[in-house]
């Protein structure tokens, strides 16, 4: 794991779990700010346009606009300080979301939360690639583990908190909540132990275009990464119809609403369920196991939940669909950082969250039409049949590819 050995991870404080604890305060508030304001947002421009139009063209124009910056994001974690962009990413999203709550222009909001996602794309990839110059090798899958587990809190209490705080004060509110999570975000990112430099030195004479471009070289000529760019990215693709077509599901077995709540609660339960196990427990000898065994299992349950004849099988299914879910969350991130080197991290990891990303946007857009023409549970079959195949197939690829970092891992 050229990955790994590139790292000098005998440069570590004696508290790695107190590190990886700050670093998931910092990430899961600002996390949860993100979550927060992007709940809000769709309520205020309904608001003010009366158009679900609107609210869905100023949400897929957010997720454009940081889907086309993520790359460009990860240039920036390689070329400065990660902690530095961190806390310029919270500082200023602390003043754009208490500025959103003041605005009651549809493009204004449009334009404030677009760069507030861009910031929040450039606090992720420099996270990423901070977490293994702070934690030790041996540390990194435990403290990736306690990442998701902020993570998954806050993109579950997020909407939760949304909603109580549109019911007893006001839409605009939920800005100002936002923002107060970034001011917890900073004061976490404020006491996080600086790195040095020396690993990025040497890439400081080159402008952002040549380092993209060398980033995007790398990923493209290391054959593991390229096949996990395309074949994870398809196998994600198919796994995103959960998302649309589950509320079809819900109504199908006269659950209306609360039904596609239940479904989503059962996901998130086995996701936290997971990474909170793997935060205490989880080794670097499990991570390659837990890394291929996660795309079979998220697969065959999306399959098994369009073939469900009951609700209470869906739910069950949508909770080891969640299990899965937090495997992949417990081991991606970290099969990344130990395969590739330091100085490359921020680029490489930018562009696997960007092809994530699209084909995130593609499989709801497909899957939605193709739920209005065959059918919500012939949709998501066909959306379950294809991760299947996907995660068999990127087992057979991938695996020979993390032999080495297995046997070095268990070491």
């Amino acid at each position: 794991m050229e990955g790994v050995i590139g790292l000098e991870h005998t440069r570590h404080l004696t508290s790695p779990t107190r590190i990886a604890i700050t670093l998931a305060v910092s990430r899961g508030f600002s996390a949860l700010g993100g979550k927060i304001a992007l709940t809000i947002l769709p309520v205020i421009v309904y608001l003010i346009s009366h158009s679900l139009a609107q609210a869905g063209l100023v949400l897929g124009a957010r997720l454009l606009i940081s889907t086309i910056s993520t790359p460009i994001s990860g240039v920036f974690a390689d070329r400065m300080n990660q902690k530095t962009l961190m806390l310029a990413s919270n500082s200023a999203r602390i003043a754009l979301f208490a500025l959103m709550a003041q605005l009651h222009s549809i493009p204004m909001l449009a334009i404030l939360i677009a760069i507030t996602a861009v910031g929040g794309m450039l606090e992720a990839t420099s996270v990423a690639s901070l977490t293994p110059k702070i934690v030790r090798a041996a540390e990194l899958p435990r403290a990736n583990a306690i990442l998701s587990s902020a993570l998954n809190l806050s993109f579950i209490s997020g909407p939760l908190l949304s909603g109580v705080i549109v019911a007893r004060f006001s839409a605009n509110w939920g800005f100002y909540a936002a923002a107060l999570t970034q001011v917890v975000a900073l004061l976490a990112t404020m006491t996080l132990p600086s790195h040095p430099r020396d690993e990025t030195v040497s890439t400081q004479t080159k402008n952002v275009t040549s380092q993209l471009f060398e980033g995007l070289t790398f990923a493209f000529r290391d054959r593991f990464l390229t096949l996990m760019l395309t074949v994870y990215s398809v196998f994600i693709l198919g796994l995103t119809a959960f998302n649309v077509l589950s509320v079809g599901l819900s109504y199908r077995f006269h659950m209306g609403g609360y039904g596609y709540g239940i479904l989503i609660a059962a996901q998130g339960a086995g996701m936290l369920v997971v990474t909170f196990l793997s935060a205490k427990w989880i080794k670097t000898s499990s991570i390659v196991p837990l890394f291929l065994i996660n795309m079979p299992i998220q697969g065959l349950s999306i399959l098994a939940i369009a073939l469900s004849k009951s609700f209470l099988l869906c739910v069950l299914f949508a909770f080891f669909q969640g299990v899965g879910w937090g495997m992949e969350q417990a081991s991606v991130m970290t099969v990344l950082q130990f395969r590739i080197p330091s100085a490359l991290q921020g680029r490489t990891i930018g562009l696997f969250f960007s092809a994530l990303s699209i084909a995130e946007t593609v499989g709801v857009i497909l899957f939605g039409w193709l739920g209005g023409q065959i059918g919500d549970a012939v949709a998501l079959a066909t959306a379950g049949l294809l991760s299947t195949v996907f995660a068999i197939l990127a087992i057979f690829l991938l695996r020979p590819h993390l032999c080495d970092a297995h046997a070095d891992a268990a070491h």
